[in-house]
């Protein structure tokens, strides 16, 4: 399975974070993990690691 996901809380925003993961229970838990903590942040998810590597080639993060 190589897809990828996106959990975003509203418009785009900063921080944004790529996690690279297959096991989606583990990647639910670091996503309640960061709402319990009312953590806003923004998620990519590749479940692979050459999709992230893929997603940061074709959409490097703005750096401001």
């Amino acid at each position: 399975m190589d897809e990828n996901l996106s959990f975003s809380a509203g418009p785009t925003r900063f921080p944004r974070i790529l996690v690279a993961e297959n096991h989606f229970s583990t990647v639910e838990s670091l996503i309640q993990t960061f709402g319990d903590r009312r953590l806003d942040f923004d998620f990519d998810v590749c479940t692979s690691h050459r999709s992230a590597v893929r997603k940061l080639l074709t959409s490097p993060p703005r750096i401001s």
